[in-house]
C-alpha cells in the first residue's frame, strides 16, 4: 500500500487519519457533507457516531481490526475498509508521508490503484502543450497519456503501470509530527 498523507499509532499499530475534527462546528459541517453526498453511507456510519472535538477517524484495509471494534465502511471489487474514530490523546505518535516516483526517470505522483497490482502516476509539474511540442511525444514514448489541465494550456501526463514494473522506483519519506496538531 503506498502511504501518503497523515498516519498514527493506535494501540501499536499504523493507521491513516482520514478525518479531524476539532470543533463542534466542524463536527456538524462534515455530517451535514456526508449526509447530503452519500445518505446510505450517512445513515450506516455517521449517524449514531458520538463524535467530539479532538476526535480522528483512523482508517484501515486488515479486517483483523474488526476485532478493534473498527466497522465496514466499504467491502466491494475495490476492496475492503473499515474506521473507527478515537480521540487524539489515544494517539501515541503522527507521521506525514510523501511517497512519490520515479517512471523512466519522470518524477509521479504516485497512488494505489483500484486494479490490484497497478499503480496510477501523475506528473507533478504541469508542462505547457502545444502543437510542437516535442514534449508530448517524449512523454507519449514512455507510455503517458495527457492527464487533466492544471493551468491553461499546461497539462499533466498519466500513466497506470504494474507494481513490478522495472522502470519503477517508489520513495518514500516520513515525517513525525506532533500529535497535538492532529
Amino acid at each position: 500500500m503506498i502511504k501518503h498523507g497523515i498516519f498514527c499509532k493506535y494501540l501499536g499499530k499504523e493507521y491513516m487519519v482520514a478525518k479531524r475534527f476539532n470543533t463542534i462546528k466542524q463536527i456538524i459541517e462534515e455530517k451535514e457533507r456526508i449526509k447530503r453526498l452519500k445518505p446510505s453511507f450517512y445513515e450506516r456510519c455517521y449517524k449514531d457516531l458520538a463524535i467530539e472535538p479532538g476526535d480522528i477517524e483512523l482508517w484501515s484495509t486488515d479486517k483483523k481490526d474488526l476485532e478493534r471494534s473498527f466497522y465496514v465502511i466499504q467491502n466491494d471489487v475495490y476492496g475492503f475498509i473499515c474506521m473507527k474514530v478515537v480521540h487524539r490523546s489515544e494517539v501515541k505518535a503522527a507521521y506525514r508521508y510523501n511517497t512519490y516516483a520515479y517512471y523512466s526517470g519522470i518524477k509521479c505522483d504516485i497512488r494505489n490503484h483500484k486494479n490490484m497490482g497497478f499503480f496510477f502516476l501523475e506528473t507533478y509539474n504541469a508542462i505547457k502543450i502545444d502543437e510542437n511540442s516535442g514534449m508530448l511525444i517524449e512523454f507519449k514514448n514512455r507510455g503517458f497519456t495527457l492527464g487533466r489541465e492544471i493551468d491553461p494550456g499546461h497539462f499533466s501526463f498519466i500513466m497506470e503501470v504494474k507494481q513490478n514494473d522495472p522502470n519503477l522506483q517508489i520513495f518514500e519519506e516520513r515525517k513525525e509530527i506532533d500529535v497535538n496538531s492532529l
